[in-house]
């Protein structure tokens, strides 16, 4: 079966991307999303690393637009990511 994989460079989806190959899929291109978040500077050029590695076509699809759209802390858009532990707020 062709596939084209999400893979936003993060644990999950890696692991999706290799589970995917392993079970023989012909895997057409690896497809990211860039819409903003302060890790996609980490993520994405982990995507195109493990593309690369498994020799599939890595594409990067831009949302500039998300950041005029939304305000989060997790997008460059916002403010500082908090920190803590769930049991202290």
């Amino acid at each position: 079966m062709k596939v084209v994989t999400l893979l936003s460079g993060g644990m999950d989806s890696v692991c999706a991307l290799y589970e995917a190959a392993a079970q023989g899929h012909d895997l057409v291109a690896a497809l990211s999303f860039d819409y903003g978040s302060k890790h996609n500077h980490r993520e994405i050029p982990m995507a195109r690393w493990h593309a690369n590695a498994l020799g599939i076509r890595h594409e990067i699809v831009a949302l500039d637009f998300m950041n005029r759209l939304f305000q989060s802390d997790l997008l460059n858009s916002g403010g500082s990511i908090p920190e803590g532990h769930y049991e202290e707020a």
